[in-house]
């Protein structure tokens, strides 16, 4: 059975083959376009099939399909994206067969010239071979060449390990806005990431048990945090301001919505 139907104003094609279900996005908000793509399609498929010609694909189809399909954590799929653009600036003209070692080491050079550091374009090859294992999966290419790829040239970055001293938090503390001294008082007092720490609902905290009940980790496992009595107290000052607006959040702006980033406001307390 092979069909087209749409997702908001985009078609998409599906159908069944030799008991493979396939499912595409037709890009395209025209039915007869999305028709045509599936028609060549499914030719392409059962060309596969009878083992003749495999298509080439492009990586930035691949890269499209890979985002379509991906099953990664909000915070990955953010970094891929970034990373997708460098990718696609710099090899999207080509097929995914035409990606090889010498494709890859001229990626390495280009970054390099421009600056970046050895992370970062470890971290593009990492986004690249990820796109090439769902490639491999679906049977678009063989193998991947980002496996093969000689990384030892690339240095792995050094872990950094770097803990406040007293003096220095207080320092910190006093050149903070008020609306960024309770969140640096909960991030040392709890040890809570950025993330779990700017997301935290109040519907979190239990003031009874003096803990609070994380559901959305990194790690994706739910985990209980004990309060210190410094952390207690600013978090009822916090839920207790008269001002404060109604919000399902801690720490909230004032329409109630959470906030986002407060990297200015801890920058211009590092340079105060």
């Amino acid at each position: 059975m092979a069909t087209v139907y749409k997702r908001g104003q985009i078609w998409w094609v599906r159908f069944r083959l030799n008991g493979v279900h396939v499912r595409r996005s037709a890009k395209t908000p025209k039915k007869a376009e999305a028709q045509l793509y599936l028609h060549r399609l499914m030719e392409e498929h059962a060309q596969a099939a009878r083992g003749e010609a495999r298509p080439l694909r492009l990586l930035t189809e691949a890269v499209d399909r890979f985002f379509e399909e991906c099953t990664l954590k909000p915070g990955t799929i953010e970094t891929y994206r970034f990373n997708s653009r460098i990718c696609m600036r710099l090899l999207g003209h080509l097929s995914l067969e035409e990606i090889d070692r010498r494709a890859l080491s001229d990626l390495v050079g280009s970054r390099k010239r421009t600056g970046v550091s050895d992370a970062t374009i470890r971290r593009d090859l990492a986004f690249l071979g990820a796109v090439f294992s769902m490639a491999v999966r679906w049977g678009w290419v063989d193998t991947s060449p980002v496996t093969a790829f000689n990384k030892k040239a690339l240095k792995e970055s050094r872990a950094r390990t770097r803990f406040l001293t007293r003096e220095e938090f207080d320092l910190l503390l006093r050149a903070a806005s008020d609306d960024l001294k309770p969140i640096l008082v909960l991030a040392v007092e709890t040890g809570l990431r950025k993330e779990e720490l700017l997301g935290l609902a109040t519907s979190s905290i239990d003031l009874r048990r003096r803990e609070l009940h994380l559901t959305n980790t990194k790690t994706s496992a739910p985990r209980r945090v004990p309060l210190s009595s410094k952390a207690l107290k600013t978090i009822q000052g916090l839920l207790e301001n008269r001002l404060r607006p109604r919000s399902s959040y801690l720490f909230c702006k004032t329409d109630g919505g959470r906030i986002g980033n407060p990297r200015k406001a801890f920058e211009g307390a590092c340079a105060r």
